[in-house]
């Protein structure tokens, strides 16, 4: 692990569980925190989202970013935190790596589920990473006791 300490979170959130866990992310290790909003906000219906998710993972769609672009040269570690869909991020997060470029940051995954690992989302990340960075394994982050022991294990805890 580095022993720089820029941090950023950068995180897409629907339910909140997401966010909640970015939020103790930041808290703990002094990060900025970046949400990621779709420019059409995803359905608040649970069958609505999962239908419309379901279609941009099936069809290859993009969902447009709301956010501007996100600079990301000042960090050197960045977190992306996403709800699993279907085991894997978000289509959002295919667009959103077709919009920055990393260089040399380590890139910490964080997700949030009940059913899936992050370990089964960490292919696509590889596949969606550009430029010189390394991927850590990352953090299934459904609770402050997996986060507080991940951030202990990498040294991230800032006191």
């Amino acid at each position: 692990m580095t022993n720089k300490t820029d941090v950023l979170v950068i995180y897409f959130s629907v339910s909140g569980n997401t966010k909640r866990a970015a939020e103790e992310i930041a808290r703990k290790t002094g990060a900025d925190v970046i949400k990621l909003n779709p420019e059409v906000p995803y359905p608040s219906d649970y069958s609505a989202l999962t239908a419309v998710a379901k279609k941009q993972l099936d069809q290859h769609e993009l969902p447009a970013l709301a956010n501007q672009k996100i600079d990301l040269a000042a960090y050197n570690v960045v977190f992306i935190g996403y709800p699993a869909w279907w085991a894997q991020p978000p289509m959002l997060f295919h667009t959103f790596f077709k919009s920055v470029r990393f260089t040399g940051q380590e890139v910490i995954p964080f997700m949030t589920s009940v059913s899936s690992k992050v370990e089964e989302s960490v292919p696509v990340l590889e596949k969606l990473l550009q430029g010189d960075t390394e991927l850590l394994a990352g953090l299934t982050a459904n609770s402050p006791k997996q986060i507080d022991a991940f951030l202990k294990a990498e040294g991230l805890i800032r006191e």
